[in-house]
């Protein structure tokens, strides 16, 4: 891969890390309020109106930890892109070795995979040269 093919992909990694790291932030502090509103008394007495409302909060409480996990492992693949980036082994498939296509890399720039060795792993067969 050259200096010119790499360094726009190099900067989409940079802009979606920077995202993300504010999503995650956001998500975080979100996640750690709704923690301490919620973190009040026994239930049992209150009014079925209020228990209602608890149990809509604890669901959107799952859904923002959920978004939360999934952005933060996002982040976790980019941050380990740029760091292939900086090892110098990006864009290669970390199982057969081969070059990933431009293409693949411009559309899912922190793919670890070729396109072959990705469509084997999705379908749940081990990946080997003979596979490809």
């Amino acid at each position: 891969m050259t200096k010119t093919e790499l360094e726009p992909v190099r900067n989409l990694l940079l802009r979606m890390e920077r995202r993300l790291r504010g999503d995650v932030a956001g998500l975080t502090t979100e996640v750690s309020c709704g923690t301490e509103t919620q973190s009040g008394g026994n239930l049992s007495n209150a009014p079925v109106e209020d228990r209602a409302e608890r149990g809509s909060d604890s669901s959107d409480e799952d859904v923002t930890i959920g978004l939360l996990e999934l952005e933060s492992d996002r982040l976790g693949e980019i941050t380990a892109a740029l760091d292939r980036i900086a090892g110098g082994t990006f864009g290669r498939c970390e199982e057969c070795a081969r070059a990933i296509a431009i293409d693949r890399l411009r559309a899912v720039p922190f793919t670890r995979l070729c396109i072959a060795c990705a469509r084997t792993a999705q379908h749940g067969q081990p990946t080997s040269p003979g596979n490809l």
